[in-house]
């Protein structure tokens, strides 16, 4: 269910969701119902600058996706987000988020360099 206000500003955050959801088809499956796929979508909307998806494997991990996903955020404006939230297995609450600035990653309950340490684990460098 989306927020009240206007059509036009929900048609930028649409604007904005395809565009992320097309690259993230590039490599793997986008789901509106929760079931394992390896990026959920619950239907929600916050904001025309805010988008976030659950992800249940380290397929977004990949550098090269992050970066094109930042790009992304760019293009649609220097204040937009995407945030991913793990929810499955080893990335397990692992948060990221993308920005115009950079790509940030955090573990709830651990440090800058724990987070690193568990992300190289996976084989995960960014």
């Amino acid at each position: 269910m989306r927020c009240s206000t206007t059509e036009q500003v929900y048609e930028q955050w649409e604007a904005f969701h395809k565009s992320l959801v097309a690259i993230l088809e590039t490599r793997g499956t986008v789901s509106s119902s929760p079931s394992e796929d390896d990026f959920y979508h619950s239907g929600d909307w916050f904001d025309k600058y805010v988008d976030g998806f659950s992800i249940f494997n380290t397929k977004l991990l990949d550098p090269e996706l992050l970066a094109e996903l930042q790009r992304c955020v760019a293009r649609h404006d220097p204040g937009a987000t995407v945030e991913f939230c793990g929810i499955a297995d080893e990335i397990y609450l692992l948060e990221i988020l993308v920005t115009s600035e950079g790509v940030y990653a955090h573990w709830p309950n651990m440090s800058a360099a724990e987070c690193q340490d568990a992300l190289a684990q996976l084989g995960v460098s960014f």
